[in-house]
């Protein structure tokens, strides 16, 4: 979970909260939680009632593999940033810049000394060590599922169509190297519980 107040752990009462909504989610798929359970439009459903019952801006579903000792993603949703500092987060409505770049679906080139750059950007830009910040959406199944960030030093940095077209198509590559490595992933597993 992940809430735009930068910092913010949640309490007993919040996870009671997502406890309940969980719950009442499983009692309502009854028998049928198996074949649901890695259903997107269902974990969808799923994950919106836990943000809006934990006021939060993202969640991940995971499941628990004790066999293999690992955790597997099925679904996220939502939107937040996370820079190197472990623990601090922040929400993309501070980032208006990369928040327009995922929801256009469109690159976009920003630049710190810009006037209308909000103050979150020039400071996540300027721990950088940057000054011209080139965002290229990564797009898995025609949505924006995340940012491929570009960052020159360079003050007078310019990018040109063709650099611009270039950083989409790497982000372009990469989210369908993510789209077909989640299939391969869910193929595994489909073929591990048909061996069952």
């Amino acid at each position: 979970l992940f809430s735009h107040v930068a910092q913010q752990f949640y309490s007993d009462v919040d996870s009671d909260r997502v406890d309940r909504v969980v719950r009442a989610w499983q009692a309502q798929l009854g028998h049928r939680i198996e074949s649901v359970w890695r259903n997107r439009e269902a974990l969808a459903a799923l994950s919106e009632q836990i943000q809006e019952a934990a006021s939060c801006t993202w969640v991940a579903v995971e499941e628990w593999l004790p066999g293999h000792s690992q955790i597997r993603r099925l679904f996220e949703t939502g939107f937040s940033l996370w820079p190197d500092q472990r623990g601090v987060r922040y929400s993309l409505r501070e980032f208006p810049a990369m928040m327009r770049a995922l929801s256009v679906g469109q690159p976009k080139v920003v630049c710190g000394t810009e006037h209308e750059i909000a103050p979150r950007e020039r400071e996540f830009l300027a721990r950088l060590g940057g000054q011209v910040l080139l965002m290229a959406p990564l797009m898995i199944r025609g949505n924006p599922e995340g940012l491929v960030l570009l960052v020159d030093s360079d003050r007078t940095r310019t990018f040109d169509a063709e650099q611009i077209s270039l950083c989409q198509g790497i982000a372009n590559v990469v989210g369908n190297a993510m789209e077909n490595a989640n299939l391969y992933q869910q193929i595994t597993h489909f073929n591990e519980q048909l061996e069952r």
